[in-house]
Parts: C-alpha cells; structure tokens; sequence
C-alpha cells in the first residue's frame, strides 16, 4: 500500500520511505530520445558558421593588420593588439561553442533554432568540455578530417540498420548523439 506522508515530499511503501525526488529523477532518466534528421543537424550546423565566421574573419584580418604594421614599422604595440585580438577571437570561440552550448542544455544558436540537441550516453548535458570539443574543435577545426569519416560511418552504418542515421565520429568518439528537443 502506498500513501504520501503529510507536509513531506516522500511516499511510504510499507515499511520503506521514498523522497519523491529520487522518484522523479528515475522517471527522467527513462526518457525517449528521438534521433535528430540530417537536414536539421546540417543546417544548424551552418547557422553555428555564419555567427561564427564573419566575426572570426573580421578579428583574423585586423590581427593580420596589426602584425604586418608592427613587424614593418617595428611597432611592439601592433604586435601586443594584435594578441589581445587572437585572444578575442579565442573567447568568442569558446563562449559560442562551449559556454552557450552548456548553459542551454546541450544546444548551439543552430541547435536552439531547429529545436534539436546534443546529450550524451545517459541523455544528460554533455558539458563545457565535451561541448566545446564536440562543437569547435571537431566540427571547425578538423571539419577536412571528420566530415569525411562522419559520411563513410554512416553509410557503412545504415546499411547495418537499414535507415539512415546520421553518427558523426566526434559523437562517436564523446559518447554524445544529437537528439529532437
């Protein structure tokens, strides 16, 4: 027999007493994840570049600036802007793909946008780490690498499976899929 104790948040079981959180995080814990279409990965990966890149481009070109001027005019000050800019760029990349990412339950700009998200093996957040090494240093760092061997697994894996699933070796490698929100 159960019954709820009075002004407690736990449920008595004969003789045993269970918090109701602990009853609510299991309940959590059993959810069913849909795996995200590739048409929406794509794109919300391509809106995660256009934030991205023009503002890295812009930053890139002043330091380029800044360090051709210094180097010619012998101008130390050029050089140290120039460095105070790479550590800029260096800070936009991790607020925009691992802060963000993070703070908003696993999702980019683009991930937010198409209402999909990024969890790891247990269905959780994947964190500021994973995050940051799924989102920028797989996709645009190595993207020449990755994306290559993201299309060859998951062809040879489809036909596995007979559906197409689309299984980047970055999620593979962080243990994290991307899944409808």
């Amino acid at each position: 027999m159960t019954k709820k104790l009075k002004k407690s948040n736990s449920y008595s079981y004969g003789n045993n007493v269970i918090k109701k959180d602990i009853i609510n995080k299991s309940i959590e814990k059993e959810k069913i994840f849909v795996e995200a279409k590739i048409s929406k990965r794509v794109w919300a990966t391509v809106i995660d570049a256009i934030t991205f890149y023009p503002f890295a481009y812009v930053m890139i070109l002043a330091i380029n600036i800044f360090r051709t001027k210094g180097i010619a005019e012998g101008n130390v000050e050029l050089l140290r802007n120039a460095n105070y800019l790479m550590g800029s760029v260096v800070c936009l990349a991790l607020v925009l793909f691992g802060f963000l990412p993070d703070k908003f339950g696993g999702q980019t700009i683009g991930k937010k946008i198409f209402k999909i998200q990024v969890v790891d093996k247990n269905g959780s957040n994947p964190g500021i780490l994973k995050s940051f090494l799924r989102d920028f240093v797989f996709k645009f760092l190595f993207a020449m690498v990755t994306l290559p061997l993201s299309i060859i697994i998951s062809i040879v894996a489809s036909r596995r499976e007979s559906k197409l699933v689309m299984s980047c070796i970055y999620d593979k490698t962080l243990k994290t899929r991307v899944v409808e929100k």
